[in-house]
């Protein structure tokens, strides 16, 4: 069900971005609509360019430690007295 949604939100990007970018450039709405519109577009794109980053560095992560085989993991954990 949450996958659904996630699916549904993905295919809703880019009318929505595509709505508030003709807000952004109708100069018949008012600053504050434009304004708005320009906030929502800003802060919307800081956010995804966060996730995508902290995705990224997961992906890595995960890519290191699979490469490692848990060895780095393991010898923590000897280091740490964790059996």
């Amino acid at each position: 069900m949450i996958e659904d949604a996630a699916a549904q939100a993905k295919q809703s990007l880019y009318p929505a971005l595509s709505a508030l970018r003709a807000i952004i450039e109708d100069g018949a709405e008012t600053a504050s609509a434009r304004i708005q519109a320009a906030r929502t577009v800003l802060e919307y794109g800081l956010r995804l360019t966060e996730i995508t980053d902290i995705m990224k560095q997961l992906d890595e992560l995960e890519k290191w430690r699979d490469a490692t085989d848990g060895k780095h993991e393991r010898a923590a954990r000897s280091v740490a007295g964790v059996h």
